[in-house]
């Protein structure tokens, strides 16, 4: 199961979800997450009480979207820009 959180920040929603996700790794469940969110919001979740396991998470930083060479790929986006 992969579950997906966009614009993750420290609140007591993902703070228990990050805790639950850490109980179920534990039972070796096939669990992975996926979060995004700015990166300051992200470390205050990461450097939580009892939540600083997502410290030793894989982690992938990801450059910004490059809109130029998206619209010369893809046409539709293509036709979008120019409308």
């Amino acid at each position: 199961m992969v579950v997906v959180i966009d614009e993750v920040d420290n609140s007591t929603v993902i703070r228990e979800f990050a805790q639950l996700f850490s109980a179920m790794k534990r039972l070796d469940l096939p669990l992975f997450a996926l979060m995004t969110g700015l990166p300051d919001l992200v470390l205050d979740v990461q450097t939580a009480d009892r939540l600083t396991f997502l410290l030793r998470a894989d982690k992938v930083a990801l450059s910004p979207l490059n809109l130029v060479a998206m619209t010369r790929t893809t046409p539709l986006l293509r036709r979008s820009v120019n409308e």
